[in-house]
């Protein structure tokens, strides 16, 4: 069977799972088969809701999943508006942290910076009627620990989650500050793979 994650993340996922179609909800989805931590689910007849900020990814998010609800915006810890930061280069990289982006720049990337639509996970739930996912998946250049803050644990109780784990652009561990949410929700750490970690509820 076929990976699309960086480094085997959704075969590892998946035989967590079954191959039972169930759902997802990706944010940072990036692009629809590359890198992608659910492109193998969907393929298994799996179906879910994909975040991303950056308007060519998004679009080709949309054409190629149709089951799926795509939205065009970025996830943190509120609703509102925020600097979005795109990397012309490598759109996986933008990012909506000042402090992502001043690295970027600094290293020589053309960044674009414009405002762009936020929302926590939970509004989201809520406007859209998103129950609980089988998989979440967390790929934000630096804003996991907002993220998992707007994220309605009251309600939703993934059974995998993949999480991006460290600095962008390096293996510098950076899961510090947001592991200890997600250990209080009952999950625990399965693996360390590549710049992701990937847990379970205990």
């Amino acid at each position: 069977m076929r990976s699309y994650s960086e480094a085997g993340e959704d075969l590892i996922a998946l035989a967590l799972l079954g191959e039972a179609p169930g759902t997802y909800v990706d944010v940072g989805a990036h692009l629809p088969v590359q890198a992608s931590n659910t492109c193998l689910f969907y393929e298994n007849g799996w179906s879910g809701t994909c975040i991303e900020p950056v308007r060519t990814l998004y679009e080709a998010l949309g054409a190629a999943r149709p089951r799926d609800l795509c939205l065009h915006l970025a996830a943190s810890n509120h609703d509102g508006e925020t600097t979005f930061y795109e990397c012309r280069k490598e759109p996986d990289l933008s990012t909506t942290s000042a402090l992502v982006a001043t690295g970027l720049k600094r290293d020589g990337y053309t960044l674009d910076a414009y405002t762009v639509l936020v929302r926590s996970l939970r509004s989201l739930a809520a406007e859209h009627g998103i129950a609980s996912p089988d998989l979440l998946s967390i790929d934000v250049e630096g804003l996991e620990k907002e993220v998992l803050e707007g994220t309605p644990f009251e309600r939703w109780h993934p059974r995998v989650i993949i999480m991006e784990s460290t600095v962008p652009r390096t293996f510098v561990p950076s899961y510090e500050p947001w592991e200890p949410l997600l250990l209080a929700q009952g999950y625990r750490l399965h693996t360390a793979v590549h710049v992701n970690r990937i847990y379970i509820r205990a």
